[in-house]
């Protein structure tokens, strides 16, 4: 194992910030982060929340999203030596760009095109390029099979996960809507993250 990597790691799993507002958020923001340290992702965004009770009642307590402590979570960046920018901030969350190279914030500030989506991101080509030229364009992302959609429904992608990949983590851990063309070739992306994630004990 990568010593650096390694370090990281031990990090990320030490923090109490950016833990998500359920189980299934609870480790994708430092999954993220993680990528991005190990160069598969070269920008990631990342959500600082959690849940905080604010009145009891008789099912044990009503419960809201709240930001994480910003200064923690800054030096968290710090401790791992990203580069960061704030892209969100209300009362339920801050939301930031995270990277190891200045260059990219700025970069990504000038240009949000497919193209440049596809290079800092890293997600598969075919999935972004399929989920942009029918969902992104006005006809949103399709729960129901759909002809004349050229990304996986809802209902396909779950089916496709559930019949197809074994390890029930990687099928959560795909967040991308994959293409039909394509998504034999586009999990394998997704499960070479996953493996590198399970390496360093991130995988949970």
């Amino acid at each position: 194992m990568d010593e650096k990597l390694q370090k990281y790691a031990e990090i990320l799993k030490d923090s109490k910030v950016f833990c998500g507002t359920d189980e299934g958020t609870r480790w994708i923001n430092k999954q993220m982060m993680f990528l991005v340290l190990a160069d598969e992702k070269k920008i990631a965004d990342v959500h600082g929340c959690h849940m905080e009770k604010i009145a009891d009642n008789e099912f044990g307590g009503t419960f809201e999203s709240k930001p994480d402590n910003e200064n923690e979570m800054k030096d968290l960046f710090e401790k791992l030596g990203l580069k960061y920018r704030e892209i969100m901030k209300d009362k339920y969350c801050v939301s930031y760009y995270v990277t190891k190279d200045e260059k990219i914030l700025v970069d990504y500030d000038e240009d949000e095109s497919m193209n440049k989506y596809i290079e800092y991101r890293c997600y598969p080509e075919s999935a972004v390029k399929a989920w942009d030229k029918h969902c992104h364009a006005d006809h949103g992302i399709c729960d129901e099979p759909n002809d004349e959609c050229p990304s996986l429904s809802h209902k396909e992608q779950e089916e496709i996960l559930k019949n197809e990949v074994e390890d029930e983590g990687l099928r959560w851990f795909v967040h991308y809507r994959l293409s039909k063309a394509n998504y034999k070739e586009e999990l394998k992306v997704f499960a070479k993250w996953w493996d590198l994630l399970k390496k360093y004990g991130l995988a949970n």
